[in-house]
């Protein structure tokens, strides 16, 4: 008779920082990418109950300067219970869902967008379009204005680079539509300024506090956050 044996789980590390208990050590070193950036961040704000399924879902992150959610996922390309969920959300909300899969360090995460869409972008409801990780990459930073932003590879774009504090949907064949054109200009002051993004693999610390940057910094501090000895941030 086969004996019964007991699946392995592993929990994630709750963690605290900030005087919010993260659900996992990746969302926390997360938070400390964001404050040393200098985004500002909610955590778990609010939970939602979506459509007639009633699905709840609590994002991890409202950033309230983008107007967007973000998720946290480890290193696993997400499953199709994740995207559908994260796609209602946006569908209803007819806010931008934003998924880092991985750990907070240049080229050991990739990201996942998942917008609005609608043709032409009037009201909600929304649908919801899954942008593939081929065509976003790592987050960029702006020291210039402080504007975050993310490596996108869109033809329509005159930079490969989607500002993430605008407001934006993608229309029926699925092109980027920047919402508040008005404000178009934020562009070009932050590339004659300068944008940075480190969009490859970085094998040291050493090779990042060469870089100095704000962005380097927050990889940095992220890396090294040492929770378990009381970090306070």
């Amino acid at each position: 008779m086969r004996k019964k044996t007991k699946k392995s789980y592993i929990k994630p590390i709750e963690t605290v920082y900030k005087g919010y208990r993260f659900r996992s050590r990746t969302e926390a070193r997360w938070a400390v990418f964001f404050s040393t950036v200098g985004w500002q961040w909610n955590y778990e704000t609010e939970g939602y109950e979506l459509g007639i399924s009633k699905t709840w879902y609590l994002p991890d992150f409202y950033m309230p300067m983008w107007d967007k959610y973000i998720e946290i996922k480890p290193l696993k390309p997400p499953t199709n219970e994740e995207l559908q969920k994260a796609a209602l959300l946006v569908q209803h909300s007819g806010k931008p869902l934003l998924m880092l899969i991985g750990q907070p360090w240049p080229g050991d995460y990739a990201t996942v967008l998942i917008s609005p869409a609608n043709d032409p972008a009037t009201v909600a409801p929304f649908s919801a379009a899954i942008i593939p990780h081929e065509l976003t990459g790592q987050l960029g930073f702006a020291p210039h204005s402080g504007r975050a932003y993310l490596h996108y590879k869109d033809d329509t774009l005159p930079l490969p680079l989607l500002c993430l504090e605008v407001d934006f949907v993608v229309d029926s064949k699925r092109l980027l539509m920047i919402m508040n054109v008005e404000n178009s200009d934020y562009i070009i002051n932050d590339t004659e300024s300068g944008i940075h993004v480190i969009d490859g693999s970085m094998n040291s610390i050493k090779q990042l506090l060469e870089m100095d940057t704000k962005l380097s910094r927050a990889y940095i501090a992220a890396r090294q956050a040492r929770f378990e000895h009381g970090e306070k941030g």
